[in-house]
C-alpha cells in the first residue's frame, strides 16, 4: 500500500503580500528623499540668502562712483605710459573676475578699478552675483597686549561691513585713533560688492569706502 504525498501548503494572503524589512526601509528612504528634494526645490531652492554659487546674468560696473571714474577713463591714462598701465590693469581685473567666478561655482563676476582724476586715490571694486559670508577678524585681547583697543575690528556702516585696521597705541595714550579700512563688503539677495583695499586717503575713512560699496551695490541691484 502506497502513501500519497502530502499536498504542498497553500501560501496564505499574508505571506504573499509581505515585503522584506530591508526592502521596505529602502523604499521609505527613497520616498523620503524625493519628498525632501521636492520641498527644497519649492521652498529652499531659491533662497537668496544661501552662501555660494549664484546668478549668471552679466554685470556692468558703473562708469563713475561718486568722484571716481574707471581707471582707463582718467584723462592721464588716455595715451602714453598711462594708457599702457590702464590696459594692464584692465587685463588683471579680468583675470581676477574669472577667479572670483570660479570660487563661486561659476557665478557672474566683474572687477573694475576706479581712480580719482589726479590718481591720488585708486581702488578696485569686485562684484559677484552670489552671497558671501560676513567679514570677521581674529580675536585679540587688547588688555593682554597693553593696547587701548584691538588692532583689527569689524565696523558696520548700514548694510556694509568693513575690516578696520587700528594703529596700535598704548592703553594710557590719549592720542586720537587712526584707522584704515582694509576690506569693505555688502552682501545679500544674491549679490556681493567688495572693495578689498583703498589706496590714498580714501582708506583712512571707512565710512567713505562703505559709501562707495553701497553706491555700486545699488547701481547693480
Amino acid at each position: 500500500m502506497t502513501t500519497e504525498p502530502a499536498p504542498a501548503p497553500v501560501p496564505t494572503s499574508t505571506s504573499t503580500s509581505r515585503v522584506p524589512l530591508y526592502l521596505a526601509a529602502g523604499i521609505g528612504l527613497v520616498v523620503g528623499a524625493l519628498v525632501v528634494g521636492l520641498l527644497w526645490l519649492t521652498v529652499g531652492g531659491s533662497d537668496d540668502d544661501a552662501i555660494g554659487g549664484g546668478g549668471s546674468a552679466p554685470i556692468t560696473a558703473p562708469a563713475k562712483v561718486g568722484e571716481y571714474q574707471r581707471f582707463a577713463e582718467v584723462p592721464g591714462n588716455a595715451s602714453g605710459p598711462g594708457k599702457a598701465t590702464a590696459e594692464r590693469m584692465s587685463a588683471w581685473d579680468s583675470q581676477t573676475a574669472q577667479r572670483i567666478s570660479t570660487a563661486y561655482d561659476g557665478a557672474a563676476a566683474t572687477v573694475q578699478t576706479y581712480a580719482k582724476a589726479d590718481l591720488s586715490v585708486i581702488f578696485q571694486v569686485q562684484v559677484v552675483r552670489a552671497n558671501a559670508p560676513g567679514l570677521y577678524v581674529p580675536y585679540q585681547d587688547p588688555k593682554t597686549l597693553g593696547l587701548a583697543e584691538p588692532q583689527q575690528d569689524v565696523k558696520t556702516f548700514g548694510a556694509v561691513q568693513c575690516i578696520v585696521h587700528v594703529q596700535a597705541r598704548a592703553a594710557e595714550s590719549e592720542s586720537p585713533t587712526q584707522v584704515v579700512a582694509t576690506d569693505c563688503q555688502r552682501t545679500g539677495g544674491g549679490l556681493t560688492v567688495r572693495v578689498p583695499t583703498a589706496g590714498g586717503t580714501l582708506g583712512e575713512h571707512p565710512d567713505q569706502v562703505a559709501a562707495v560699496v553701497d553706491e555700486v551695490f545699488t547701481a547693480i541691484r
